[in-house]
């Protein structure tokens, strides 16, 4: 894993990023939907937030845009059952729990 200080400069740089894909899309009257989900190995961690989803729906939440956080659906007992093995990837699995979460939170959240 990353250390630290590297792990929060790429958060700052891609929050940056992300901030100039919010003004763009803002200046198109474009609706942002920020979907977050976990790497394979926090995906077994437990239920409890994890500091991602907290930056996340904290920057999300100042920019008016929708997140779907994917951490709750890959937080299970044998999660790893989502993943192709060895590579980290979501397997058929995977996409299908992610394309559910994602039409739950489309027919929730209508654009």
């Amino acid at each position: 894993f990353p250390s630290h200080d590297i792990a929060d400069r790429g958060i700052q740089k891609l929050k940056a990023t992300l901030d100039d894909l919010v003004s763009y899309l803002q200046e198109k009257k474009i609706p942002l939907t920020l979907v977050i989900f976990p790497r394979e190995e926090y995906s077994m961690k437990g239920s409890s937030e994890t500091k991602v989803q907290k930056i996340w729906r904290d920057w999300s939440a100042k920019r008016g845009g929708d997140l779907v956080d994917l951490f709750p659906s890959f937080s299970v007992p044998d999660a790893s059952r989502y993943y192709i093995p060895g590579d980290g990837h979501w397997d058929e699995a995977g996409h299908a729990l992610v394309a559910e979460a994602l039409i739950k939170n489309i027919e929730q959240n209508p654009f």
